[in-house]
């Protein structure tokens, strides 16, 4: 199984702390991580699948991101029509904003861009879309990925309602 592992960089502290515990015990399992190397949820979600040596899929807007090795980085031209399909302020974006939107697809469709996640976890403030996951999560939608947000799911009970969803899969 490959998920998505996105959400805003300025996650809570106990969310990321559930992501990467999330993630290792997804990488445990042999699932595949794909996420998008930037502070906050997509490097909990990394350092969760590398505490288990997991399978990931990094994509970087551009090489060396943040210092990321990862060999997944920049964008095509199929990428950029799709993200700017998808976003509604596409013609304000300078060159980094659209490798970032560019990059969101690759998260959520694969490297050749046809291999959509199983599944999206993120966490965005109370559920609301923000920044590149809204992205990410109008990309999800359009595919009729299942979506987790953090951001709107009861925590105490979050958890368990994954699971059950995965062992139902």
């Amino acid at each position: 199984m490959i998920y998505a592992g996105v959400g805003a960089r300025k996650t809570p502290d106990e969310i990321l702390q559930m992501m990467r515990g999330f993630a290792g015990f997804m990488a445990q399992n042999g699932h595949t991580l794909r996420s998008g190397g930037s502070w906050g949820a997509d490097y909990y979600f990394e350092l969760g699948c590398d505490d288990k040596k997991g399978k990931k899929e990094i994509y970087l807007p551009y090489e060396g991101f943040r210092g990321h090795t990862s060999p997944l980085f920049g964008s095509c031209l199929k990428a950029r029509t799709l993200a700017k399909r998808f976003h509604p302020y596409w013609h304000n974006l300078g060159d980094t904003g659209r490798a970032f939107q560019a990059r969101n697809m690759y998260q959520v469709a694969g490297q050749d861009l046809e291999t959509p996640a199983d599944f999206l976890i993120c966490w965005t403030p109370e559920g609301k879309p923000v920044g590149g996951t809204s992205q990410a999560l109008r990309v999800a939608e359009f595919l009729k990925m299942k979506i987790f947000n953090l951001g709107s799911m009861n925590l105490d009970t979050a958890s368990d309602e994954i699971v059950e969803w995965l062992s139902n899969q």
